[in-house]
């Protein structure tokens, strides 16, 4: 009890009961970074050292943005299958097309559009895109910048070339642990007025860090979700939102929505089967895409659902 051990090399320094410490007793060290209020811990199986980190928000590091919430949620499935949703947009209007408290029934009072613009797709995969596909992504990637840096004005689409853009994000480099889309979000009443519109700029970083740029009518704000598995096939999800402070109360109910519309989810993962081989359409070729890009994240002595069930270790 007591025993004290110190944080860069997790050598134990001092037990109050005796005069002298022994020479093994040290704790395992973690890399570690405190990023954007949250603290992140690197972890690879056979100790490989970190090849990339999380990188400040500009706007919530010098307290410009404000916290305005958080919720925590504990979800029974497979880690890949929560960020598998942005592969998969043909989820988006038969899960998250009714009214947040409407029935699909009523669909013709108010239902939610969901326009992507830019599907998901990896930072790296630049060999086969077409003139059009490198505009699009040049317009998603400088909507990424401009929300994260010192202005918020929305700059648009030019003939910028991928590569410039992807290097003002931190490392000045493609990075291969991150991917993204770009997807808009449209309030219809009555079949006839459009209102609430929302442009998000989703990016995966890594295998459990997604961050939410929202550009709204009233002004951006950003959600941040963390994944982390608590046992085999369950994991603890949170979000964060960040907004401007007179922002405030658009952001809560912005943020009551990201909740409902996750819930629905979380009704279909804690009662879904991961499929390591899925039948797919060819309209699900996203799937597939992710799957290959989320792979790098598993190395040779990656615990399995069967190794990791034959002790306590987790």
């Amino acid at each position: 009890h007591s025993w004290k051990f110190r944080g860069e090399d997790g050598y134990c320094e001092s037990i109050p009961y005796t005069e002298k410490v022994p020479h093994i007793a040290r704790a395992k060290v973690w890399k570690s970074c405190e990023v954007n209020h949250l603290i992140f811990v690197w972890y690879h199986s056979e100790s490989v050292e970190p090849d990339w980190q999380p990188q400040p928000h500009t706007f919530i590091s010098n307290g410009t943005w404000r916290y305005q919430g958080r919720n925590e949620f504990l979800i029974n499935c497979h880690i890949q299958d929560i960020a598998e949703n942005g592969a998969d947009p043909a989820h988006l209007d038969a899960v998250h097309g009714p009214g947040i408290f409407l029935s699909g029934n009523l669909s013709w009072l108010a239902r939610h559009l969901w326009i992507t613009n830019r599907g998901w797709q990896p930072h790296c995969s630049y060999d086969n895109q077409t003139d059009e596909d490198a505009n699009a992504d040049a317009e998603t990637a400088k909507m990424r910048v401009n929300l994260n840096g010192a202005s918020i004005h929305r700059i648009e689409s030019g003939n910028g070339d991928r590569h410039l853009a992807v290097a003002e994000n931190g490392f000045g480099r493609r990075e291969k642990h991150k991917a993204g889309l770009h997807m808009c979000h449209k309030l219809i009443l009555l079949e006839r007025f459009n209102v609430m519109e929302i442009n998000v700029v989703i990016e995966q970083i890594g295998p459990s860090y997604v961050e939410l740029m929202i550009d709204t009518s009233f002004g951006p704000m950003c959600i941040l979700q963390t994944v982390t598995p608590i046992e085999p096939l369950l994991q603890r999800v949170t979000h964060q939102i960040f907004s401007p402070p007179l922002l405030a109360p658009y952001a809560n109910m912005v943020f009551l929505g990201e909740c409902v519309m996750f819930q629905r989810d979380i009704m279909i993962w804690n009662y879904k089967k991961y499929e390591r081989q899925p039948i797919l359409v060819r309209e699900d070729r996203a799937i597939l895409a992710y799957r290959r890009w989320y792979s790098q994240f598993y190395s040779d002595h990656s615990p399995t659902y069967q190794t990791a069930m034959k002790d306590l270790e987790w």
